[in-house]
């Protein structure tokens, strides 16, 4: 088992850059990575192998994420999202975990191997895959970020937002027909057999497509960390992509965003498309009981 950093940066595409965060979060929904064919240690990666994810940049300089490789890097034409090579290699993703707080690599100077120099420590990052130790990648891993709401003083637990997050489309998908979606939903299946969760499309994964009882569609999606203007996006690309590819007469299309709360930004994100986009708010009971004798 080998453990990697895949680095993402800003690029350029027809003369437009294109941001870190829009090519990494394009990836995560694709759940698949790009390598350059000459990207070091591409021959390396095998199905199971652990990865965690930084960026780089001005804005960045930050471990923010990780994932296990569901296969080695398989060779295809192009990359759309980050283009500059003919050749391209994709690794399937699973387990992904985008974190909370990204963590600044300066936290890890003194405590990694594969940095030894800590005044030219960009040059560790050159290429698209570096090789890291077990211990190196435990230690990146596990170090504490963001404290949940258990450990405010005086949060009533019962009411604290559902910190595996990563985990929330399958509890829906699998709790589907228990969900009060303020009406009843099906989860789409196409005429391909294609099931509505992470459903394909030529600009993305939707995470979870449904219909209502008159064949309406509702497009569902995730904040999963992402940032308010990106998501309020991203879900108005997937209703325009079902309005054009899917829709027949007299079906509409809308949008339901779930989120764990609601902050300043998504407040005024939403406010131009509010009756477009719904918003839901999850929250998750937890108690423990004495057992019955």
């Amino acid at each position: 088992m080998n453990y990697f950093i895949f680095v993402v940066k800003d690029q350029k595409k027809d003369g437009k850059e294109i941001s870190a965060d829009d090519i990494f979060n394009t990836r995560m929904d694709q759940k698949r990575w790009g390598l350059a064919e000459k990207a070091p240690n591409r021959r390396l990666v095998q199905s199971g192998d652990h990865i965690i994810f930084y960026k780089g940049g001005p804005e960045g300089k930050v471990f923010i994420a990780s994932a296990t490789a569901d296969s080695q890097a398989e060779q295809y034409e192009g990359d759309p999202i980050a283009p500059g090579h003919k050749q391209y290699f994709r690794v399937q993703l699973k387990n992904i975990d985008i974190w909370d707080k990204p963590k600044p690599v300066s936290d890890f100077f003194n405590k990694v191997e594969f940095i030894q120099n800590t005044e030219n420590w960009g040059s560790y990052f050159q290429g698209g895959a570096i090789r890291i130790s077990e211990k190196d990648f435990n230690i990146i891993v596990e170090s504490p970020y963001t404290p949940s709401n258990l450990d405010t003083p005086g949060k009533d637990i019962s009411t604290t937002e559902f910190v595996l997050e990563k985990y929330l489309e399958d509890f829906i998908v699998t709790n589907w027909d228990s969900i009060n979606f303020g009406r009843k939903l099906k989860i789409f299946t196409d005429t391909n057999g294609n099931f509505g969760q992470q459903y394909f499309t030529d600009v993305g994964y939707i995470d979870i497509l449904a219909q209502d009882e008159n064949g309406n569609f509702v497009v569902i999606e995730l904040k999963k960390g992402k940032p308010s203007d990106q998501v309020i996006g991203q879900t108005l690309r997937y209703i325009s992509w079902v309005k054009k590819n899917l829709c027949k007469e007299n079906q509409k299309v809308e949008g339901m965003l779930i989120v764990g709360g609601v902050d300043k930004k998504l407040q005024y994100s939403i406010e131009e498309v509010k009756n477009l986009i719904k918003i839901k708010i999850y929250s998750i009971d937890f108690a423990l009981h004495n057992q019955q004798s």
